[in-house]
């Protein structure tokens, strides 16, 4: 659910002239895109233009920008003309796209807020339902050994989806060392099915490389002195990360996390959505749950306001514009999701 303005003209010739080096990692802001160069270092690549908004963007291994839409819209980024170009619609009802991943094989994978894993065939335009996972994001999925990988909408656990087996397992049990917080962005740096690194960022601009098969996170120290003051990294993009798509299915080492119930298994049974996302003003609430308040923070943990006595809206207008997290206090516990106030 983060929106991501679309890439201008600027990007293409740097884009394509630094692709195959560095880290293979791309970062994106509100304002700009970044590269991760080989001393962990984010070096500027291109501005972004503001006019169009989209909800996610996804890279291919041949260079290719893909996006969606709030609307559920899906488009190709044509960097050589600085146009997009609608490739089709989504089917499912409800708000928005949370995740955005692009596959080897012309297709794209989205895990949208109603816990729904969808393919889209980039050549026919055709979108296929894979699954419920039961989990939403509050940001990025990848690809590792043949699974999707995302952080659980609860921020304690890194989760993966077996593509051939169906099978959800925990993989880390803390999403993040010290609690840091939501994984934005997540991309992994693919060299072949056996050697694979996933890498991730928090909403404090921290990177982190996740070790998926020790149940591991170590914190990846990366010199960020070159993003404007005040942008946040909303995603992370590999250009060899499709590459995972095709990589046969392991099945990934079960983190045994603990067996208290969580947010997110919460929200499998009584799903919560927070609409529309990106907000301009009145926030509605769709959830079988009694919401007892919500909280809104901003990306330092302050609390920006409290409301009380919710029923199925709350009146957003005087916020300020920015990223925030969204918690709403519940009778079975808390459900926390990422909000855009554009």
């Amino acid at each position: 659910m983060k929106p991501l303005p679309i890439i201008c003209l600027l990007a293409l010739s740097f884009l394509m002239s630094t692709a195959a080096r560095g880290q293979d990692i791309y970062a994106v802001t509100f304002k700009g895109i970044y590269q991760l160069d080989a001393n962990n270092t984010l070096q500027f690549v291109a501005a972004l233009d503001s006019t169009i908004i989209a909800v996610d963007l996804a890279l291919s291994q041949t260079g290719k920008f893909y996006a969606v839409s709030s609307g559920r819209n899906i488009f190709e980024i044509d960097l050589t003309n600085n146009t997009s170009t609608a490739l089709g619609s989504l089917p499912f009802t409800g708000f928005g796209s949370s995740s955005l991943v692009c596959g080897a094989n012309d297709d794209l994978y989205l895990l949208n807020q109603q816990n729904e894993l969808w393919r889209f065939d980039i050549n026919t335009g055709t979108s296929t339902l894979i699954t419920n996972l039961g989990y939403t994001s509050p940001g990025d999925i990848t690809f590792y050994k043949g699974n999707i990988v995302f952080q659980n909408n609860s921020i304690d656990k890194i989760m993966a989806y077996n593509l051939t087996t169906g099978v959800v397992t925990a993989v880390i049990c803390q999403g993040l060392p010290l609690g840091s917080g939501a994984v934005w962005g997540i991309a992994t740096i693919h060299q072949n099915c056996k050697t694979e690194r996933v890498i991730a960022s928090d909403w404090d601009n921290n990177f982190y490389e996740l070790n998926i098969d020790s149940n591991t996170t170590n914190s990846l120290p990366v010199n960020t002195s070159a993003l404007i003051p005040g942008e946040d990294i909303l995603g992370l993009a590999s250009i060899s990360e499709p590459l995972g798509s095709i990589c046969p299915s392991i099945n990934l080492p079960n983190a045994s996390c603990n067996t208290v119930l969580t947010t997110s298994e919460l929200e499998a049974a009584y799903p919560t959505v927070f609409y529309p996302n990106p907000n301009r003003g009145t926030l509605y609430i769709d959830s079988k749950l009694t919401i007892e308040s919500i909280a809104l923070y901003d990306l330092t943990g302050k609390v920006v306001q409290i409301y009380y006595d919710v029923a199925q809206s709350v009146d957003l207008g005087a916020v300020p514009q920015g990223v925030y997290l969204i918690k709403a206090t519940t009778e079975m516990g808390p459900v926390i999701q990422r909000l855009i106030i554009e």
